[in-house]
This record gives C-alpha cells, sequence and structure tokens, in this order.
C-alpha cells in the first residue's frame, strides 16, 4: 500500500485536523462512557448482600463505587455512604477508607482529626495502610501532635501487618456446606484445587478466608484447602496458617503453633513467615526469647526482600554514571570541534537533551515542587497532594515532591547527585557563552556593513 504525503505547506493543516479530530474522538468516548453504567458488573448482586448487613459486602459496593467517581461525580458519596454503613460493624478497612476520605477532603469536609481517628481505629485492628497513615499524622502533625516515637510505632507495626484481603468476586456458583450453610463457590478454582494443585488450594482458601469477619462456615472451608494446600509445600499457606494461629482466627490462639506454621514457610523461603518469626522471637511469643534468633530471621527477610531494589539501585547508578561520562565527553568534544557532519549534530541533540534535563532536575532538588505546588505536604519518604482535586495534577506535583526527596537522599548518599549539579552549572555556562558569542558576531557584522 502505498501512503500519499501531503504537500510540504499543508503539514500546519494536517496536524490542526489530527488535534481535532483526537479532541472530539476523546469527547465522544467520554459522552458514551457517561451514557454507560459506569459500575462493574456485579454490583446489582453485591448491592442485595449489602442491603443485608454484610460488612464485607458493604465495603467492597463502596469500592464499585468510589473507584466510578470520575465518570459519575455522584458516586463518591455513595461510596462515602457504605462505606460508613461498613465502618459501623468494625470493618477495617471501611475505617480506613473513612480516614482517606477525610484526609483528602472527598464527599466530606476535610478533617485532619476525623481522619486520624479512623486510621487508629483500622490501625487497631492490624489494617496496614491504616497503619502507615497513622505514622504520616504522627509525623506531620496533622490531626494528632507530632510524635516521632508513636510514628516509628505504627511504621514498625504496618511492616508486620498482613495484607488486606482483597473484594474478590461473588462466586459464580453457591453450595451448601457440612453445617447447612450456604457458601459462594468457584468452581474452576475448585476443579483445580480437587485435582491437587497445591496454588489452586491456597487460592480457594485465601477466597474463603476474610480477616474483616468471623464466619464460622468460611473459616472452616478455608482452613481445610490451606492445610491441604501445606501439606504440600506451598509457603503461602503455611504463613497464613500461621497467622490464622497467632490471631486465633476460627482456632484457639497458639503461639506455639503460629511458630511451628511460620517456621515451615520461613524455610520454604517465605519472606513475611520470616519476619514474623523473627518478631516472635524477639518478643518471646510461642518460644523462648531470644533476640539474636529473631534478628538472624528480621536480617534474612530484609535481605531477600531488598535484593531486587539493591540490583535496580546499583543499574541505576550504574546508568547515571555512564550518562555523565557521556555527557561531559560530548560537550568537550563539541567545545573543541574535534566532530564535524551528521555525528556532531547527533552530539549537539543529545547534549542539549541532557543538558536541560541536568538543569531541570537541579532545579527540582532545590525548589521547584514548592514552587508549582505549594499545597503538597511532605510524608516519610513521600509526598501527598491531596489539596489539589484534579487527579492528573496531584499526580504529577506527588510524582514531582517524590523525585525531590528522591534527589536529596542520593545527595548525601552519593556524589552522583554533586556532579549533576556542576555538569547543569557547566551546560548553562557553555549556553550562555555561546549566545553571547553569537550577539558579538552579530554586532561586528553590523558594524562591517
Amino acid at each position: 500500500m502505498i501512503v500519499q504525503l501531503p504537500p510540504a505547506g499543508s503539514y500546519k493543516t494536517w496536524a490542526r485536523r489530527a488535534a481535532t479530530l483526537a479532541v472530539g474522538a476523546m469527547l465522544l468516548s467520554g459522552l458514551q462512557a457517561k451514557a454507560d453504567d459506569s459500575l462493574p458488573r456485579g454490583t446489582a448482586e453485591l448491592r442485595s448482600v449489602a442491603e443485608k448487613g454484610d460488612p464485607v459486602a458493604q465495603f467492597c459496593l463502596a469500592n464499585h463505587y468510589y473507584l466510578a467517581r470520575h465518570r459519575d461525580p455522584s458516586a463518591e458519596a455513595e461510596a462515602e455512604k457504605w462505606y460508613r454503613l461498613s465502618a459501623a460493624q468494625g470493618n477495617p478497612q471501611a475505617e480506613e477508607r473513612l480516614g482517606e476520605l477525610y484526609l483528602e477532603g472527598r464527599a466530606v469536609t476535610q478533617d485532619y482529626a476525623a481522619a486520624a481517628s479512623w486510621f487508629r481505629k483500622a490501625a487497631d485492628q492490624d489494617n496496614r495502610a491504616a497503619q502507615r497513615r497513622l505514622a504520616d499524622l504522627y509525623r506531620e502533625g496533622k490531626g494528632v501532635p507530632v510524635d516521632r516515637d508513636e510514628a516509628r510505632r505504627w511504621s514498625v507495626a504496618a511492616e508486620h501487618a498482613p495484607a488486606p484481603t482483597p473484594c474478590y468476586p461473588a462466586g459464580e456458583n453457591s453450595f451448601t456446606a457440612a453445617d447447612g450453610t450456604t457458601l459462594p463457590d468457584f468452581p474452576d478454582l475448585r476443579r483445580a484445587a480437587e485435582k491437587g494443585s497445591a496454588d489452586a488450594q491456597y487460592q480457594l482458601g485465601e477466597r474463603y478466608y476474610d480477616e474483616r469477619v468471623r464466619d464460622p462456615a468460611r473459616d472452616a472451608e478455608a482452613q481445610k484447602w490451606l492445610r491441604m494446600a501445606a501439606a504440600q509445600g506451598n509457603a503461602q499457606a503455611e504463613a497464613r496458617l500461621g497467622w490464622i494461629y497467632y490471631r486465633g482466627n476460627g482456632v484457639p490462639q497458639d503461639y506455639a503453633e503460629a511458630v511451628s506454621w511460620y517456621r515451615r514457610a520461613a524455610d520454604h523461603g517465605n519472606v513475611d513467615a520470616m519476619t514474623r518469626l523473627g518478631t516472635m522471637y524477639q518478643k518471646g511469643e510461642g518460644v523462648p526469647r531470644d533476640r539474636d534468633e529473631g534478628r538472624k530471621w528480621i536480617n534474612k527477610a530484609s535481605e531477600i526482600a531488598t535484593r531486587p531494589a539493591r540490583v535496580r539501585e546499583t543499574a541505576w547508578l550504574l546508568g547515571l554514571l555512564g550518562g555523565v561520562v557521556a555527557f561531559a565527553g560530548s560537550l568537550t568534544l563539541l567545545q573543541r570541534n574535534r566532530i564535524s557532519g551528521w555525528p556532531r549534530l547527533a552530539l549537539a541533540s543529545f547534549v542539549h537533551v541532557t543538558g536541560v534535563l541536568l538543569v531541570l532536575n537541579t532545579l527540582n532538588t532545590y525548589g521547584l515542587p514548592e514552587l508549582l505546588f505549594p499545597k503538597c505536604a511532605y510524608g516519610y519518604l513521600a509526598a501527598s497532594c491531596p489539596g489539589y482535586q484534579n487527579l492528573t495534577v496531584r499526580h504529577l506535583a506527588t510524582q514531582l515532591r517524590d523525585w525531590q526527596t528522591v534527589n536529596l537522599i542520593w545527595r548525601f548518599m552519593a556524589m552522583v547527585g554533586f556532579i549533576f549539579d556542576a555538569l547543569a552549572v557547566w551546560y548553562l555556562v557553555c549556553v550562555v557563552r555561546s549566545w553571547r558569542a553569537r550577539r558579538a558576531q552579530g554586532e561586528q557584522a553590523g558594524v562591517i556593513s
């Protein structure tokens, strides 16, 4: 197929037409999204369960509405209503979400004290996200007095808190348990589990296990499948059983049994189990207190968990150093006129693009985010920008602030940042000198003419 290019003089016209078509397509897609039902499939069934007072269904229904808030402005208020109903029954995830609404001022008046209150309720029930948020509030003094010790305590608690229970599908069918209770069924997963798949058995057990509410029938079904998976050496199932015994969820609380399961999971490489086992050794829960043994397990978990990050950081640092060397060498070659033709053009393009990025990076580190986005506030190694209602602006502001924090850390940990600063200044000096030289040449040519 032969593609005919437009005449040279009509590129601007074609560009304007393309932009018009793109904007029209976006508007049309927005109108279609508005006309369609903005809630995911299965919301009606979830609502029927939520209206009967089920706190988990209420929380999951609220999530459906909250995720649809971009397409339907009224969905945010509906989400707040269902979060509040679920939180009234003690659901920690709903309590954490209410805290987020008060923190960001969504569907309610922004109130840091109320946010801290809801975060504390959820944090007391081992909700990881709430514990982290509460730690941030104590560091920043929002809604609570500044208290570094309390912030540190909640940060440590968050490191050992369990992952939140997701909103799984309600189940395609239902089946009757041994005690006559009707439970949701997951036929495909059940068939794989019955064939002996340890992963399917673990996944099915997780579907029935729910940290937010105690249901004897669900607990029994969850433990049945988790034990079958653990019998095949599934580390995740072993770690979950350790947590069940540690908390006493559906079984009598038994620290010794929890240690046994955590040890099996840790021996199979589960990082979370290693951390929990180390913590139990340090506290003397289920085992004699042994701080050295506890530290050994926690350090091993930390080493495994941070290994990918260390590899990425090393690769990133080497890449930065390589970029620095390439930029400095290219700028030197251009200044000394050691290269000409298209290689010079390519080098000049590289130098100018990299130079601008270096300048922006330096400005970002030393105050650009504060000037552009003054409503943001620092958290612990992260930024929070709830003052901006536009999600795109909030995302950009948060990314800039987070990158600023990373830059500051690098400047304390390594010399790369200072080298970047020096190269940025060098680039600006070269640009100014080049501009002044061209200006002088122009003036001289004018005098001659």
